[in-house]
């Protein structure tokens, strides 16, 4: 994908995140109970008895967290950027990082971003559940869906 057609691609993006209509938040906002009623997001598990061969630990997921990804994706929240680079800019400040001052796009590509980081760095996304990270940002995104639709 040329660097022009990656650009279209997010001015198509940014414009559809903020044309959503409340009702179209809902798979995503849907996870906000579901994540506060629940005290387990997954586990690592670091040994299989009965596997003949030996494996690197990994993370399995709860069923909510392997939804929640599962409906990001269904709902098209990824959109092909350079999370990497683009989460670079967060890194300095993320201990501090407030996200009721990010736009709606910016939160929805910060998820999508440790969606993506979870591939290479086993435990992220778990963890980022665990610590209410993606409750926060849920959280977040909630306050300007409601302030936008009242």
């Amino acid at each position: 994908m040329s660097s022009e057609e990656r650009e279209q691609k997010l001015i198509e993006y940014e414009k559809r995140i903020n044309n959503l209509t409340q009702e179209e938040w809902e798979p995503l906002l849907k996870y906000i109970p579901l994540i506060k009623e629940t005290n387990y997001f997954g586990e690592m598990v670091y040994d299989i008895s009965d596997a003949e061969v030996k494996q690197f630990p990994f993370s399995k997921p709860s069923e909510l967290v392997s939804n929640f990804v599962d409906d990001y994706y269904k709902f098209q929240f990824g959109v092909p950027f350079d999370w990497v680079k683009w989460v670079e800019q967060f890194r300095e400040m993320e201990e501090k990082l407030d996200f009721d001052t990010l736009d709606l796009v910016s939160k929805t590509k910060y998820i999508f971003a440790l969606i993506r980081q979870d591939r290479f760095v086993d435990n992220l996304l778990l963890s980022c559940f665990q610590d209410g990270l993606i409750l926060e940002i849920l959280e977040s995104i909630k306050k300007d869906v409601d302030k936008k639709y009242k």
